[in-house]
């Protein structure tokens, strides 16, 4: 059985994901991960929650600053102290 995953979302007509990670998300079900496909992610609010990629150090996520993960590619996000939501567009 696999286990839950760390947010809630929605796609919307356009194919949009508006993902929402949760202030209590449990540190480790924010795992590195890769995904089967690019995609852009924006924050869509301010947050402290952060990106980090593999063998670089975290970066901040910045309300309506795009961040560019490319398929395959190692990552995790950082929780911070509120929730996190964003927007997914795939590729």
């Amino acid at each position: 059985m696999e286990a839950p995953l760390p947010f809630s979302q929605r796609i919307l007509e356009d194919g949009e994901i508006i993902r929402t990670f949760s202030k209590d998300a449990l540190l480790e079900e924010l795992q590195w991960h890769q995904d089967e496909r690019d995609r852009w992610v924006t924050p869509l609010h301010d947050t402290d929650w952060q990106v980090q990629m593999e063998d670089e150090l975290p970066q901040s996520m910045v309300r309506g600053e795009r961040v560019f993960i490319n398929a395959g590619r190692w990552h995790r996000v950082l929780r911070g102290t509120g929730d996190l939501t964003v927007a997914i567009r795939e590729l």
